[in-house]
């Protein structure tokens, strides 16, 4: 048995933990598994594991006494089988006896029958499984539009340009969740105290974030995912499946993880969080970003052709900011900040003179 095995076993055969999952937990009980929760983001992955198993199990109802019940019949049948026994029949017998005596018989068999099988000592019957469907609603912004998403437990979700979200519509408050994403968002997600702790993970096509009452940002504009956290803690795991593989980052805040397509790996960098996460107030922050990097990530939310008339362009760097609240306060204000010639014409902005 595999070391997550084990612990998934005594996880399920803790009292404390099954009354925990099961919102029964006393508060010194729920500060603990809250504490072990937070202790280490792989126990995100053993908490969902462990629900689920719990779940699967079908637990039988505690059966009735049958010893006895069976001792009662069989006192009943001897003591018939002893008055036949003792009082023979001559002569004709009276038909209201008769009925009688035939009454008895059948419900002492049906009285059997009906121990046998709840007792369940007859066929076996296969319990009926109850699937309740997920449904998915997907959400999609277009070039130079951003939405908000709230949830009933105040997490909120803000879709960058161009992006597309998918989660699902059925879950309830306190389950799991896992939702996909396809360009940038700004995630944040709340952890209420007293609340049962589930599990919110982000998948991405080159892998998949697992987060508890976290901040973060999650771009996968490009060929690769890059995970920036703001605060709290988050667990990176490249490609589809990581168990046990190396393969695997528990973040810390002002990191920037950056997922490889094909599972080729991760990077690990420090990073100033604000350069990545001030789209969300309607602005975008440069620190000594050479011009190509800029122009890309304008393509990236306005869907526009990029020109240079002067290919050493690309490579100056340029720190400050400009608002974004649409394409022609970005224009200006780029205008503004590299002090340089911008023309737009025809879906194409063009650097330099």
């Amino acid at each position: 048995m595999s070391k997550q095995n084990d612990q998934i076993t005594q996880l399920l055969t803790d009292d404390s933990f099954l009354r925990w999952i099961n919102d029964e937990a006393t508060p010194l009980e729920q500060q603990k598994w809250d504490r072990w929760l937070e202790e280490d983001p792989a126990n995100i992955q053993l908490l969902r594991e462990a629900r689920e198993l719990y779940r699967s199990l079908q637990f039988e109802e505690e059966q009735p006494d049958t010893t006895a019940q069976l001792r009662r019949l069989e006192e009943a049948l001897d003591a018939e089988k002893k008055y036949r026994q003792r009082i023979p029949l001559t002569g004709k017998r009276s038909p209201k006896n008769y009925w009688m005596r035939a009454a008895a018989v059948i419900v002492l068999l049906v009285a059997v029958l009906a121990v046998i099988e709840y007792a369940g000592w007859g066929p076996e019957q296969q319990p009926v499984k109850e699937e309740v469907a997920t449904t998915f609603e997907t959400v999609q912004t277009d070039y130079g539009e951003t939405r908000i998403l709230t949830f009933s437990d105040g997490s909120e979700i803000t879709l960058n340009a161009h992006s597309q979200l998918t989660y699902p519509t059925t879950a309830r408050p306190g389950d799991d969740m896992e939702v996909e994403l396809e360009g940038e968002a700004y995630f944040s997600i709340d952890r209420k105290s007293g609340d049962r702790q589930r599990t919110f993970s982000v998948k991405t096509p080159e892998g998949r974030i697992a987060v508890l009452g976290t901040k973060f940002n999650v771009n996968t504009y490009s060929q690769d995912t890059e995970i920036v956290l703001e605060e709290g803690k988050v667990r990176v795991e490249a490609g589809e499946t990581s168990e046990g593989s190396d393969q695997a980052y528990t973040m810390s805040p002002n990191e920037l993880v950056r997922l490889q397509p094909e599972n080729l790996g991760l990077e690990v960098e420090k990073v100033d969080t604000e350069l990545y996460t001030s789209w969300t107030g309607f602005e975008l922050k440069f620190r000594n970003t050479p011009l190509i990097q800029i122009a890309g990530r304008i393509k990236q939310l306005y869907g526009v052709n990029v020109e240079f008339k002067n290919e050493n362009l690309k490579k100056v760097r340029f720190s400050g900011s400009a608002p974004n609240k649409n394409f022609a306060v970005l224009l200006e204000g780029l205008r503004t900040l590299l002090d340089i010639p911008i023309a737009y014409d025809e879906d194409t902005i063009t650097f330099g003179g």
